[in-house]
Parts: structure tokens; sequence; C-alpha cells
């Protein structure tokens, strides 16, 4: 019984190993949007049997990040002004409502908290140049905002999105200068209203203001196809 208990943790750590790895080359374009993936060559390279390798194609596939079709094969999901659109609606229609069940959940400390994690992340950037590792923090403090409503039906949502806004946003800032300072600025508002207890009103407003600057700044050209 513990040799099985065992032999399947070890199967487990494996595929989340093959899906960190797929999911940040995908994330970081190492892996080229609508680029074929073929489960025998990924098990050679990073010397895995093909089990884990299919494990993780379901999970990345469950995230967004990939796209499976029977008989043809598993390609890196291609970026589109539709799912731009389809994305950008969703995150407008949930976060600023988790916000206003969030509000009354912060307590005193807590806005120092959300501004650490801007400011962390934006040091390590400086330090890094790491985008990935941005975009991640940057999922921290939005994820903290959804942790805060209470609601795990809300969380769930927010978590089946997450890894493709985090896709759409690295290809957003391909090609164009990224400055840091964008980054805090963009938060600014949200942990301030906070700071200053402005209301759950004017907090759901911040974060969809944020979502909207999002929107227009950061996505506007794959509305120009």
């Amino acid at each position: 019984m513990g040799v099985n208990i065992d032999a399947d943790a070890m199967k487990r750590s494996t595929s989340d190993y093959v899906t960190e790895v797929l999911r940040k080359a995908i994330i970081t374009r190492e892996l080229a949007q609508g680029e074929r993936l073929v489960e025998i060559d990924i098990a050679k390279k990073l010397n895995v049997s093909i089990t884990p390798v299919r494990h993780a194609f379901m999970q990345l596939s469950k995230e967004g990040l990939i796209e499976v079709y029977p008989y043809k094969g598993s390609y890196v999901t291609k970026i589109t002004s539709k799912l731009v659109s389809d994305m950008s609606v969703c995150r407008t229609m949930l976060e600023p409502e988790c916000a206003l069940y969030a509000y009354d959940n912060f307590l005193e400390t807590d806005p120092d908290y959300l501004k650490n994690i801007v400011i962390t992340a934006s040091q390590e950037y400086e330090r890094t140049n790491d985008l990935y590792t941005l975009l991640i923090n940057d999922a921290k403090l939005h994820r903290s905002i959804i942790e805060f409503s209470k609601n795990k039906v809300m969380l769930d949502m927010w978590e089946a999105i997450n890894f493709r806004v985090l896709l759409l946003q690295s290809y957003a800032k391909k090609g164009k200068e990224f400055k840091i300072s964008q980054f805090i600025n963009n938060h600014a508002e949200i942990v301030e209203t906070l700071a200053l207890k402005k209301g759950k009103e004017a907090f759901s407003k911040a974060v969809k203001d944020h979502m909207l600057r999002s929107r227009e700044n950061d996505f506007q050209g794959f509305f120009e196809e």
C-alpha cells in the first residue's frame, strides 16, 4: 500500500513539473501561439514518460493554454481579438463584483499587504527583468481580492481564467517597452481606495477602472487586426 501511494505521489509530482515547464514556456512565448505540441517529443526533451505529459496536456487544456483536437493533435492557444474580448468581458464582470464582497473583509493592515505585493513585485522585476514572475505577482494581488470576497465559486471562476489572462498580458507587452512604473501606477488606485476607506462602491469602481485601462492600454492592438 505504501509503495503504491509513493508511486502515485511521484507521478503527480512529475506531472506538476511538466505542467509548470510547459505553462511557463507558453506564457513566456518560448512556445509560440499555434505551435503544435507532440507528446513523445516533449517527454524525450524533459526525460519523463509520456503519462505525465498527457496529464500536463489535460491540465493546460483546462487552463486554456493549449487546444486539443482529437486525431489532429494539440496546439498552443492562438491569440485572437475574440479571445481578448471574451476575457476582458469576464474579468470586468467578475473582479469588480468580487471587490464589493471583499471590501468589508479587509483588515486595517491589508492595504499595506496589497501595496507590499506591488512593491516587492516591482523590485524583483527591476532586479531580474523577469516578466513571467511579474505577471505571477500581478495575479497574486488580484487573487487576494478574490480571496477576501470569501466566495469560493468566484475564486474557482477566477482560477479558470487566470492563466489565459497571463498569456494575453505576455503577448500584449511583446514588442513594446514595458515600464515598471506603469505596473505600480496601474494598481495604485486600488490600494489607495482601500487604504482611505472610500467605501465598497469606490473600491469596486477602482478595480473596474483598472480592468478598462488594461483593455485600452495593453490590449487595444488586438482589436485592430
